[in-house]
């Protein structure tokens, strides 16, 4: 299980709190409709959004400092844009995300209710 490191944006904002709370609750409203976009791109075999949402959601990982899931989104938007691209080489690595993404908005919760 993958678990937020707050090091990073503790230091993108200097230790605001109230931003830090923003961001939390940014990622637990923004990246969980993300990550349900990126599965619907990956049953639709649609390339271009698979890219898109593989992209979005990796940055938000990585502002986490959930390097694991952003190594995952980045490995899936790197290899959606070749031509040989076929998503059921790359079925682990959605279901990857999938699985700890929804944990990773449970610790956000979590660390909410600490602000």
């Amino acid at each position: 299980m993958t678990k937020i490191n707050l090091e990073y944006l503790n230091e993108l904002c200097n230790g605001d709190v109230d931003f830090i709370s923003e961001m939390l609750q940014t990622y637990i409203d923004e990246t969980s409709k993300d990550v349900e976009n990126l599965v619907e791109a990956v049953n639709l075999s649609d390339t271009p959004r698979i890219v898109f949402w593989s992209h979005k959601i990796k940055t938000a990982f990585r502002i986490l400092g959930l390097d694991a899931l952003a190594e995952k989104a980045e490995t899936l938007e790197i290899k959606s844009r070749l031509e040989d691209f076929k998503i059921d080489d790359f079925s682990e690595h959605v279901y990857y995300i999938v699985e700890n993404a929804s944990n990773s908005f449970k610790q956000a919760k979590w660390l909410l209710e600490g602000f």
